[in-house]
């Protein structure tokens, strides 16, 4: 046993010496531990290795050594220290942070400040230690909150205050004000706009609405009394130094800061030599300042300052009188390579664009004092260049805003790119840069007022392009042309144009005829053919409503869709669904045509859809059609992934299935015989696998497969299991690229853990169906993987849940509504064994929500459940509920707030996992409420206590369900007060609201992906949705024209709504009094 260390310590010893009394405090500390360890130990010789870079100042790593080593020394301080010792450490700490909070500028107060803070925000994740708990309950959590502040970490400082508000509901008034005002000046360093504007309505009282006038007429000051189109050199100087000053920026609202960069926009070409010499000089000087101390506080807040020095230095750069020409062009090969990046997002391609303007100015002084043709020459065509590359960095701007439905400002950057073309007194005839603008300002137009008459404007511009490409033969007039002509067929059809007028444009969006397609079987990435090719067929398929008797149609769709795939992956998750349900409407030619062109297609594009090529098993000559064709292609290339897919038509009762699924085998294994040899193992594995899921004679608890009575389940046991992988979401998932641009692409991981045998202990849960949870080990000796058994059960509804997630994945990631914000939804391995049998992946690191918010208030819910037993009425429970949890003076206040921050009790963590926690929640609301999902219990609902993350579970209760239950469900997802309480200060209406709007732009923008995924898995044969003969009868209604209605933003009362008034009416249904009173009370809809 170690004995407490024996280290002094003295009064003010960290102020007064600085770091190295921390050096010598760790040296001492981990010398005694070193005496105590046995000196051949690996331990020893690691300690021993720490002590000599300590104590060596010429180890660079000095320094983050101690940082790294001082918490993990007081934490085993603290620990084996007595009370005594540990209220010396305690005091002694408190004296350096008091110290920093009234004065910052000691250098050694600094440094011992900053590795104390350090050091608490670590020692909070060890909670479970008395001692631990001592030290950390001494120390004021304001004092810690002001320390952060001080060392430049305003993120934890304002979780902690936060916390402090939200936990202390008794402090005095004057505090709290103090406190709401330090929550206003940390949201506006951290760029956090919504939460600043809450708080200053929170202090409401603190801060008067005169006040709150005056600092936004401050904000305001003499900015908006600037016309734009001013050419007062004067005033434009001293606009844009108040600008670089940073006295209109730290404050100002956007729409101001918007007006500035307009008036620099617009004013940049007008500055002289001279103008240019002073703006950098006094700019770069006072922006490197600034930056200086933004940086440490907040990038975001740094961002403008990082966009103005982006440009000065590019302008100083080229500004030199020596060697100009090789700068300017060395600078703008630069600039090109940066420009790879650009269609990411709007911030970005402005700064790019500001530096391009930059260095066309920076030209012109250069230009005029040439002295020779050749070099006049150079410099014109660069800067011909810039021109051109603005006008494209400007259509780019244009076409991100237009996305973003910010449309004045998409058709202010079209009118700047034509501002230049006019500036150059010429317009550009050696591109088609100007029917561009001409196109994406009419696209802008269009979409913000769907006024028809964009229409006839574009056409005019079509007709215009094809006359001058015939005339010149110009470079890149045949891509714009049929880009235009798609966008006026797409643009026709939605406005119900003349159907041969549609299929013309089409028609002119394509040079290459059908036949010549299908001769050349080579891949391309071509995103212009990859549209035409799939809206041609989209159009062909809904304006026909597809008569399935008309095979020469069905075909030429089919084809079309084939075509799409050629030149890229985009449409995949529509496109196959499609091409797999019409599968057997195509007469015996076609389906040899489909045979021969699915050949030249690579297996992984079919992998994800396996499920629905699986459900069409039974249809009449499937060994036949091309669906039987690539089944064989997938199983020979992927054997290890596509045996587990289709185990449940191993086992399954139909024999019809199951003679037709060993036929493929045996075919397979003549060109992969390690097909045969994973299957024999499979069979074995799932033999016994079944029997045990069957079994309900056993009680729940632990047992053991070698007892006497489970001995027929020994197998499992056997560690001869060689070519069975562990079948994990990561195992059994693949990553489709953009496009098929290699053939020896993989698109699952090398190396994949595979099983050794079953761990001899399993338990059964407490429930009804009394499924088994068992622990798998691998052959590479890593972690466990645990997984549940379960039997009489249906897993196939969950299987296609979360193949609906991994597809709606997909959009999240690849959407530019939704790929910057990293929204995704925690998917599981969820395989049917046979019709009532299945494996389901555990969810690692998680934790039901009932156990974190409902285990304290057992006795106020078994008082509420006595109430509402008595109460039969609907009406009644409903007016109960208000009086009982609404007005009076008895209340459950939520738990979880504080429960969330128990699990993430380092703040940095916490702001993390807030983060995870409303866009997870974000997401599974809004599309567990376009799905229909119910059963939304705090059982149902896991919380990933690694990440904040939130997991759905059971997914039996779809397509609206639980509106036909004996108690109707009501709400359209969980949004209780404990769901809402860890949101942050906004509650629903920060950044929850923020990505259920993002969520709904993704998934209605993609609506057509979705209706075509699940149809095609309502149509599945094999799956009874209802669990009930008469499934029809248990829904209340077709699913499909519901997804329709809800996909396209049709409310209530049958209006077209935006996606955030959708986003807003959903939250209100699902908190609404009236709707939670209704629900039935297991469900818990008060807490």
């Amino acid at each position: 046993m170690i004995n407490e260390p024996n280290i002094k310590f003295e009064k003010k010893m960290f102020l007064e010496k600085g770091y190295s009394i921390f050096t010598n405090w760790v040296v001492s500390f981990y010398s005694f531990i070193i005496s105590n360890i046995n000196n051949v130990s690996p331990e020893y010789q690691i300690f021993n290795l720490m002590i000599n870079i300590m104590i060596n100042t010429t180890f660079d790593c000095q320094i983050p050594v101690i940082h790294l080593l001082f918490p993990i020394a007081l934490k085993y301080s603290l620990i084996q220290s007595s009370p005594k010792s540990i209220q010396d450490i305690t005091e002694e700490v408190i004296d350096v942070l008091e110290k920093i909070k009234r004065n910052n500028e000691n250098s050694n107060a600094i440094y011992a400040s900053q590795l104390l803070f350090e050091t608490i925000d670590y020692l909070t994740g060890f909670k479970d230690n008395e001692n631990i708990v001592q030290f950390l309950s001494g120390i004021d959590q304001m004092l810690i909150a002001s320390t952060a502040q001080a060392v430049n970490s305003p993120e934890r400082a304002y979780v902690l205050i936060e916390n402090y508000l939200h936990d202390n509901n008794g402090i005095n008034e004057n505090q709290r004000k103090t406190l709401i005002k330090d929550m206003i000046s940390l949201s506006k360093e951290l760029g956090k706009q919504h939460e600043m504007a809450f708080w200053k309505r929170k202090s409401s009282g603190i801060i008067n609405d005169e006040e709150i006038n005056e600092e936004e007429r401050l904000e305001e000051n003499n900015i908006n009394t600037i016309n734009t189109s001013t050419k007062d050199e004067f005033i434009i100087r001293k606009m844009i130094r108040k600008f670089i000053k940073g006295e209109e920026i730290d404050n100002v609202k956007v729409y101001i800061k918007d007006k500035i960069w307009e008036i620099i926009w617009n004013c940049i070409f007008e500055y002289n030599k001279d103008t240019i010499k002073n703006n950098v000089k006094e700019g770069i000087e006072i922006l490197s300042k600034r930056l200086g101390k933004e940086i440490k506080i907040s990038y975001m807040r740094a961002y403008e300052t990082i966009k103005l020095l982006h440009i000065f230095y590019d302008i100083k750069y080229l500004t030199k009188r020596r060697n100009e020409t090789n700068n300017i062009t060395k600078k703008y090969k630069d600039i090109i390579q940066r420009m790879k990046y650009l269609n990411k997002n709007i911030e970005d391609t402005e700064t790019l664009t500001l530096i391009q303007i930059g260095i066309l100015n920076a030209i012109k002084p250069i230009q005029n004092e040439m002295t020779t043709q050749v070099t006049i020459n150079i410099i014109q065509k660069l800067a011909n260049e810039i021109n051109e590359n603005i006008c494209q960095s400007l259509i780019i701007l244009s076409h991100l805003c237009r996305h973003a439905r910010m449309f004045n400002k998409s058709k202010d950057y079209c009118n700047i790119a034509i501002k230049i073309n006019q500036r150059e007194n010429k317009e550009i005839i050696t591109s088609t840069i100007i029917y561009q603008i001409g196109i994406e300002k009419c696209m802008s137009e269009y979409q913000q007022s769907h006024c028809i008459e964009v229409l006839s404007d574009l056409k005019v511009l079509y007709d215009e392009m094809n006359k001058k490409s015939k005339i010149n033969k110009m470079i890149g007039y045949d891509c714009v042309i049929k880009k235009l002509a798609l966008k006026i067929a797409i643009m026709s059809e939605e406005n119900n144009g003349n159907y041969e007028e549609i299929l013309g444009w089409y028609k002119k969006a394509l040079s290459e005829k059908d036949e010549d397609e299908m001769k050349n079987k080579m891949f391309q990435q071509n995103k212009l053919k990859m549209k035409v090719y799939y809206f041609y067929a989209h159009f062909l398929e809904t304006v026909n409503q597809i008569d399935i008797n008309d095979s020469n149609l069905i075909l030429e769709i089919l084809m079309k869709y084939m075509f799409s795939l050629k030149y890229g992956f985009k449409y995949l998750y529509y496109i196959i669904p499609k091409i797999i349900s019409l599968s057997n409407s195509i007469d015996t030619n076609g389906k040899k045509i489909m045979k021969d062109f699915v050949r030249y297609y690579p297996e992984y594009l079919w992998y994800p859809f396996l499920t629905l090529i699986i459900s069409k098993l039974e249809e009449p000559n499937f060994s036949k059609t091309f669906l039987s064709l690539i089944l064989t292609k997938v199983l020979v290339k992927y054997p290890e992934q596509v045996s587990w897919r289709l185990a449940s038509s191993i086992f399954s009762r139909n024999e019809k299935r199951v003679t037709i699924i060993k036929k493929i085998i045996e075919k397979a294994n003549t060109l992969n015989n390690t097909v045969q040899i994973i299957f024999n193992e499979l069979i074995q594995f799932g033999d016994a696998f079944n029997l045990l899921a069957k079994d309900n004679d056993l009680e729940p608890g632990i047992h053991k497969f070698t007892s006497k009575r489970q001995q027929k389940y020994s197998i499992l046991l056997n560690e001869n299991w060689s070519h069975l992988i562990i079948p994990t979401q990561k195992a059994l998932t693949i990553n489709i690229p953009e496009s098929h641009l290699q053939n020896n692409y993989s698109p699952f991981e090398i190396s994949l853990p595979k099983i050794k045998c079953i761990e001899n202990s399993f338990r059964i849960l407490n429930s009804l169906q009394k499924p088994k949870k068992i622990t798998i080990l691998s052959k590479d000796k890593s972690e466990p993987y645990y997984f549940l058994c379960k039997g009489k059960d249906d897993i196939r509804k969950d299987n296609f849940v979360q193949e609906l997630f991994g597809a709606l994945n997909h959009l999240f990631e690849t959407s530019h509504y939704s790929q910057q914000y990293n929204l995704k939804i925690q998917t599981y391995t969820a395989l049917p064994m046979s019709e009532e049998t299945g494996l389901i992946e555990w969810a690692s690191n998680t934790i039901p929500m009932k156990s974190l918010i409902v285990e304290s208030r057992t006795k106020d819910i078994i008082t509420y459940h006595k109430l509402v037993a008595k109460e039969g009425n609907q009406r009644k429970r409903v007016d109960l509920y208000k009086k009982y949890i609404l007005n009076s003076s008895y209340t459950l206040p939520p738990q979880f707030y504080s429960n969330f921050n128990h699990s993430f009790p380092i703040p940095h963590h916490q702001i993390k996992a807030r983060e995870n926690y409303s866009k997870s929640m974000a997401v599974m609301s809004m599309v567990g409420s376009i799905i229909g999902l119910g059963d939304r219990h705090l059982e149902n609902i896991l919380l990933n206590t690694k990440d904040g993350n939130i997991v759905h579970i059971d997914f039996d209760m779809l397509f609206w369900k639980g509106e036909i239950l004996p108690v109707p469900e009501t709400v359209p997802f969980r949004l209780t007060t404990n769901m809402i309480d860890c949101f942050g200060p906004q509650a629903e209406n920060g950044l929850f609201l923020d990505m259920c709007t993002v969520v709904l732009k993704t998934l209605r923008h993609n609506q057509s992906v979705i209706i075509s995924l699940t149809d095609s898995m309502l149509q599945n044969p094999f799956i009874d949705w209802a669990n009930n003969e008469s499934s029809a009868s248990q829904i209340p209604e077709k699913p499909i024209p519901r997804f329709k209605r809800i996909l396209s933003g049709i409310d209530k009362l049958g209006r077209v709504v935006s996606e955030r008034s959708q986003a807003e009416q959903l939250i209100n249904d699902a908190k609404s009094v009236d709707n939670l009173g209704s629900m039935f009370q297991g469900w818990l809809p008060y807490i």
